[in-house]
């Protein structure tokens, strides 16, 4: 097994957040982490360990100045958590100039695709990723006065390795 081989078999085992801290040990390894074959290698491996997203809503009208978390958990095969990851990923998505969705967040909406949507009450909508802290947010929904029901959907792309959300309006 040649160096290479090896430390993509050791690396694509390690958690995500680890994988940020080493992209910064050099340049070889900020290279190998970042390209896309690694990461469809680690997202295999990662399958085995899934993440389940759990979000804590604030109702009552003196703990909206408390900011929204998402909590991850890994858990085993059996379905029993063996890790929990706190994370705030509300303040991350505000970082990202994501901060007009995040004013009034009202919905989480996980994609099955690794990907979480936060949603504000005007529509804003920001895409997270919350195993790699990364966010985008999406341009101005189209808010047609004539249809107030709304939904969403992701989809994923393979030829492109690319991700497609589609905002459905009905009347």
């Amino acid at each position: 097994m040649e160096r290479q081989d090896l430390l993509i078999e050791i690396l694509s085992r390690l958690s995500v957040k680890d994988l940020c801290k080493f992209k910064c040990v050099s340049k070889e390894w900020y290279n190998l982490i970042s390209d896309p074959i690694f990461r469809s290698t680690h997202h295999e491996r990662a399958k085995r360990d899934p993440l389940m997203l759990f979000h804590r809503n604030y109702r009552r009208q003196r703990d909206y100045r408390k900011i929204p978390s998402l909590r991850l958990t890994t858990l085993d095969e059996k379905r029993r958590t063996i890790q929990n990851y706190f994370t705030t990923i509300i303040k991350d998505v505000k970082k990202m100039h994501c901060s007009a969705v995040v004013q009034a967040v009202t919905k989480v909406y996980p994609s099955g695709f690794d990907l979480v949507s936060v949603v504000n009450g005007t529509d804003d909508i920001c895409i997270c990723n919350p195993s790699t802290r990364e966010f985008k947010k999406i341009l101005p929904a189209f808010k047609p006065s004539s249809h107030p029901f709304k939904a969403f959907a992701f989809g994923y792309l393979p030829s492109s390795n690319e991700y497609k959300m589609v905002h459905f309006f009905f009347p």
